[in-house]
């Protein structure tokens, strides 16, 4: 990894915590193509990542509610 791409990922790591309560986490992965997730059933590494992406909003924000939702799945109804 260049020194710039190290200077963007810390660049955009600080932007992540100037919003508190958010939580933020930046995985880079070596050695895999752009988008490499959408080879989910041919990359190990694509399908733990998109296990590892369904698992953060489980994680933190589980038993919270959504601005908005009443419940129903739908927004403006009733």
């Amino acid at each position: 990894m260049s020194k710039q791409q190290r200077d963007q990922l810390d660049a955009i790591l600080r932007q992540g915590r100037l919003v508190p309560d958010v939580p933020v986490t930046l995985e880079a992965t070596s050695g895999v193509p752009h988008m490499f997730q959408s080879f989910g059933a041919v990359l190990d590494e694509a399908g733990a990542a998109l296990d590892r992406a369904s698992d953060f909003p489980k994680k933190h924000f589980a038993g919270r509610s959504v601005p908005g939702d009443q419940g129903s799945g739908r927004r403006g109804t009733g």
